[in-house]
């Protein structure tokens, strides 16, 4: 192997731990043993037959002729030509191919490296996976925002294991076809639909009088349901949209569930979908609405901020009671989170949307891969010590100082149960 080719190897792969260095590794050890074979074994190609004119010889080679003759010196095979004389051009054209790959190696290697690393890139960027085998027969489950992407997905799988799954969803008519869609790729016909819109607490009080009227149990509470950098609107009760849905309507429906969870425990869980956008966040207390100073960022991480204080504090209230609580962050997922960007922060974004879509096909996570932290935390035996912690790839990891921080988690759900009224 040559010392550039040395030097690369160990400057790629200094842990075999990164799984996407080892593959890239094991690329390059590749490249250097082939040109190295190469160098000892054959000399480089002096000439280069043009691809057109190999694939037209091959093609002559490949038809037989029409005509049939039996003479002595031809091969018992009426197709075959003279005697050796397929042999000989089949080695020569094997020498011609092997001229051309020889003098085009580089171009060869990078197109089968840039095959390997981006099929690598997608293997790894694609995270953790969940490996729980657990099956859900006549248990309960609820996915907020499950008509489309993670959150469908994730109830998909649920569904997959038995669960009697209930998609709540603002959009009833795409939550049908979601619905329909999960029935026939499971064979599981108990998935239901029910209306929840997250921006309005009367919604969102109907929604759980009718769970805890009507349900005899539920198992796994999933708040998956999500807004991301919006303009500056305003929910139906005027709180600022990306905290009034992704945090409060949320954090009221999980208490007004926490009598009907605690009964179906011990086992049962809570799952909030947050992001690692949480670590711009900050709780601006004297300004909990953003009137005075909005920004799409500012406020979507405060609400995903917001996610993991409320966790972290229902972990803390829930000791003892058999029900345990977890934050996750899904990852970079493609799908239509991103839709009112365009119309928040101006045209320009709009015109580098193809490129970040491009990249995001690269990097991103499908939904179905997207789902694996939440389920990872909804069904893996065993966490129930972890109960409030932030996860990530399907492995608890630490949240920003912010997100660590009791005293502000505290004040935080004071401050909520006010703000949708279970305070007085």
């Amino acid at each position: 192997m040559t010392l550039s080719t040395r030097k690369a190897q160990n400057r790629l792969c200094t842990s075999l731990r990164d799984p996407l260095a080892w593959v890239c590794n094991s690329w390059i050890t590749v490249w250097g043993k082939y040109i190295e074979w190469n160098s000892q074994e054959r000399k480089w190609g002096s000439c280069c037959r043009q691809r057109a004119e190999l694939v037209v010889r091959y093609s002559a080679l490949q038809s037989p002729s029409p005509v049939i003759c039996r003479h002595d010196n031809m091969a018992s095979d009426p197709l075959a030509g003279p005697s050796g004389g397929n042999k000989e051009d089949e080695d020569q054209l094997r020498g011609d191919v092997m001229d051309w790959m020889s003098s085009h190696q580089i171009l060869i290697l990078s197109a089968v490296g840039t095959g390997v690393a981006f099929y690598a890139a997608r293997k790894y960027f694609g995270g953790g996976v969940c490996y729980s085998k657990a099956r859900l027969d006549g248990k309960t489950a609820i996915v907020t925002g499950s008509n489309t992407g993670l959150g469908k997905e994730t109830a998909r799988d649920l569904a997959r294991r038995g669960a009697r799954v209930i998609l709540a969803c603002r959009d009833v008519t795409k939550a049908e076809a979601a619905a329909e869609d999960i029935r026939k790729t499971t064979g599981n016909g108990n998935v239901v639909v029910l209306k929840l819109d997250l921006s309005s607490l009367a919604s969102v009080r109907e929604f759980a009088a009718g769970i805890n009227e009507r349900e005899d149990r539920l198992d796994i509470l999933i708040n998956n349901a999500g807004i991301m950098m919006c303009p500056q609107w305003k929910t139906k009760d005027g709180f600022e949209m990306q905290f009034g849905t992704n945090h409060l309507g949320h954090f009221l429906l999980t208490n007004l569930l926490l009598d009907l969870l605690k009964k179906s425990g011990p086992g049962s869980r809570v799952v909030t979908v947050s992001s690692t956008g949480h670590r711009w966040g900050e709780i601006h207390f004297d300004d909990i609405n953003l009137e005075k100073g909005y920004e799409p960022m500012k406020a979507y991480g405060q609400s995903k901020l917001a996610n993991i204080l409320f966790i972290r504090e229902l972990a803390k209230r829930l000791e003892g009671t058999g029900v345990t609580c977890y934050a996750v962050h899904p990852g970079g997922v493609r799908s239509d989170l991103s839709r009112y960007m365009p119309e928040a922060h101006g045209r320009w974004l709009a015109l580098v949307q193809p490129i970040v879509q491009l990249a995001m096909y690269v990097i991103g996570k499908s939904p179905e891969q997207g789902a694996q932290t939440s389920l990872h935390c909804a069904l893996q035996e065993g966490l129930e010590s972890k109960s409030g912690l932030y996860f990530s790839d399907c492995a608890p990891i630490d949240p920003s100082p912010a997100g660590q921080d009791d005293e502000v988690a505290k004040r935080l759900w004071e401050v909520s149960e006010e703000m949708v009224g279970l305070k007085q």
